[in-house]
């Protein structure tokens, strides 16, 4: 893979810095940008960037929540899209310790307290994300 210096990145930006670029997105796309653009906003790394960033998502997030007014969502209804996010589903680790609680439970003749305190409120932290997925789903 061939390498871009700074000094070439540099130059090319300079070069087209006032170009103006459109981009074409489907109806379901625009969420999907939304939810990424609200995410990355959100992230230590891009917290620390420089205005052109900011007014960058700025201008992004604005542009989605225009798309929702004309989509017929009120502009309190806006706002809260604006700020919820998507859970992350359950990971693989999430999992294997609902599995590992279960085991315990089971070998117990299904006996909660041979779960610690901890993992018992662990326990029901993970049903309750895996109930309202369900929910959603």
């Amino acid at each position: 893979m061939k390498e871009v210096t700074p000094e070439q990145y540099a130059e090319a930006l300079d070069r087209h810095k006032d170009e103006v670029y459109h981009i074409a997105l489907k109806g379901w796309q625009m969420p999907i940008l939304h939810e990424l653009i609200t995410l990355a906003a959100d992230h230590r790394g891009v917290k620390k960037l420089g205005w052109p960033t900011k007014q960058l998502i700025t201008q992004v997030r604005w542009w989605c929540r225009e798309k929702f007014r004309e989509w017929g969502f009120s502009q309190e209804e806006v706002e809260y899209l604006d700020k919820v996010k998507s859970k992350p589903p359950m990971n693989i680790e999430e999992l294997k310790r609902i599995g590992l609680y279960k085991d315990k439970i089971e070998a117990a003749d299904g006996n909660l307290t041979v779960l610690t305190k901890d993992e018992r409120q662990d326990l029901q932290a993970l049903l309750a994300k895996w109930l309202a997925e369900s929910e959603e789903g």
